[in-house]
Parts: C-alpha cells; structure tokens; sequence
C-alpha cells in the first residue's frame, strides 16, 4: 500500500546529487570569479527551488500548495460506483 511520502532513499539521492552537481561547477571554472559565482548561485537556486516542490508535492493536503475538501469530493463524486 502506499504511504504517500517521499522515502529517505530518494531524498539522500537528492541531496547527494544536488551536492555533487554543484561542486562539479567548481571545477568548470570561468575567468570571471563574479561569473563563476553568478552561476553556481544560479544552479544551487534551481536545486533548491526544485527540491521545494518536492517536499510541496510530498503533502498535498497541507501548506501554500494544498488539496481542499471539497476537490477531493467532487472527485470522489465522479468516480464510478462512488457513494
């Protein structure tokens, strides 16, 4: 059965890989410290807003990004053989 939460494995790869990803920028290095910066920044801000949705995905029925009652119920009245 499902439990509807995203398992520790996942989210260590996750981090593992976010971690790795922005450490390889450091040695793709550009001639401009600003520029290197500016786009390590920029990865780490993609990362992170990625993993954001992650853990907004992770609960649906709580936070900014939420499921309400009454969507679950019209759902629920449109599936066949629902009471």
């Amino acid at each position: 059965m499902a439990e509807g939460t995203v398992p520790s494995a996942i989210w260590f790869v996750l981090f593992l890989g976010a971690a790795l990803t922005i450490s390889f920028t450091f040695f793709f290095g550009a001639h401009s410290v600003i520029a290197q910066s500016l786009m390590t920044g920029a990865l780490a801000a993609i990362i992170f807003s990625s993993i954001l949705v992650i853990t907004a995905i992770d609960r649906p029925y709580t936070g900014a990004v939420m499921v309400s009652k009454e969507s679950i119920r019209a759902v629920l009245a449109d599936l066949p053989g629902a009471p």
